[in-house]
């Protein structure tokens, strides 16, 4: 999936201060293999260390699994970071963010996802720190379980195994790191919220940029509400007359039914007749409708959802491409 998302054109062009990290020529091949290989040995030492949480106490794997979960989703709502980017608000806004947020978490700390690292997501230097607790809750793991006086393990042989897993996981890491091009290096320690970079979208001098904010979660921009109002009030005939390929059906289904002029009764009784697009859903259906290729962002690799996100056109197994983990 980051090997995928990086190498997408469409994300590079959209997203150029994120995507673009991968290394040209035949340094490609071997940064994908120490993608695999990084993910493989964290997924092998966070197993093994919870197997030995779970011998000890039960309770133990419990407790930190509980505790690092609300340490993370407590970061995300003291910086306002809480709701994630799927346009669904109310209560089923908070529920599908809360299960969300979890899995993104839960599937990073098993698998080292270097997409997760995406400020929409984890953001970087969460990432990086998440990835430097993992190996420091592996030695605890294995001390914890030998205190308790567990005895099927051979002490000095665990230790050993797990400071080669943690070894080669740090040392894929690293590899990674020298290969990709520099200046992506900095997005391991970012500090930006997805609210911080929807809002640095809308500031842009592109109209198909700025577009990309109505396409996210109102809490990540309502802030600028009034500042997205005026911009839609002041461009709508433009774009009725010129018509750019952005300001689809999709665009125009998640304008608020105030915001369109009302001497356009075409686009007003259009939007009646739309329903609400901001329902789960048909969030969903849109997100998840497989052949929906995007105006604007289609690829040659998948279809775009009006949200951003990029699926496959075939979704069985004799499709020809394969999903990549990492």
């Amino acid at each position: 999936m980051s090997f995928d998302m990086d190498a997408n054109p469409e994300q590079r062009l959209r997203t150029p201060d994120f995507y673009g990290y991968l290394p040209d020529g035949g340094g490609r091949a071997v940064i994908f293999a120490a993608m695999v290989a990084n993910s493989a040995l964290l997924l092998l030492l966070r197993s093994f260390s919870a197997a030995m949480l779970m011998k000890s106490d039960s309770r133990y794997f419990t407790w930190f699994f509980a505790g690092d979960m609300g340490v993370y989703l407590g970061f995300k709502v003291l910086r306002g970071d809480f709701a994630y980017w799927v346009p669904v608000t109310g209560f089923m806004g908070f529920l599908a963010s809360l299960l969300t947020r979890t899995a993104v978490k839960t599937i990073t700390d098993y698998t080292g996802l270097l997409h997760f690292r995406h400020v929409y997501e984890m953001g970087g230097a969460y990432w990086s720190m998440n990835m430097v607790l993992a190996v420091v809750a592996s030695y605890a793991s294995v001390w914890v379980y030998f205190a308790k006086g567990e005895g099927m393990l051979v002490e000095e042989d665990t230790w050993t195994l797990v400071g080669s897993m943690s070894g080669g996981f740090g040392a894929t890491f690293g590899l990674i790191l020298l290969l990709m091009k520099k200046k992506y290096r900095r997005t391991f320690w970012n500090f930006k919220t997805g609210k911080d970079l929807t809002i640095e979208r809308f500031n842009s001098d592109d109209d198909s940029v700025k577009a990309i904010v109505i396409g996210k979660n109102e809490m990540q921009w309502r802030s600028i509400r009034g500042d997205v109002e005026q911009w839609v009030r002041e461009g709508w005939w433009d774009w009725r007359e010129n018509k750019p390929e952005w300001f689809d059906e999709a665009f125009k289904s998640r304008i608020p039914l105030d915001w369109i002029p009302e001497d356009d009764d075409e686009s007003r009784k259009s939007w009646g007749s739309r329903g609400n697009s901001s329902s789960p859903g048909a969030v969903l259906r849109d997100v998840f409708a497989p052949g929906r290729v995007h105006p604007t962002r289609g690829t040659n690799r998948g279809t775009m959802g009006k949200y951003g996100i990029t699926l496959r056109k075939s979704y069985s197994s004799d499709s020809g491409e394969a999903r990549s983990l990492t």
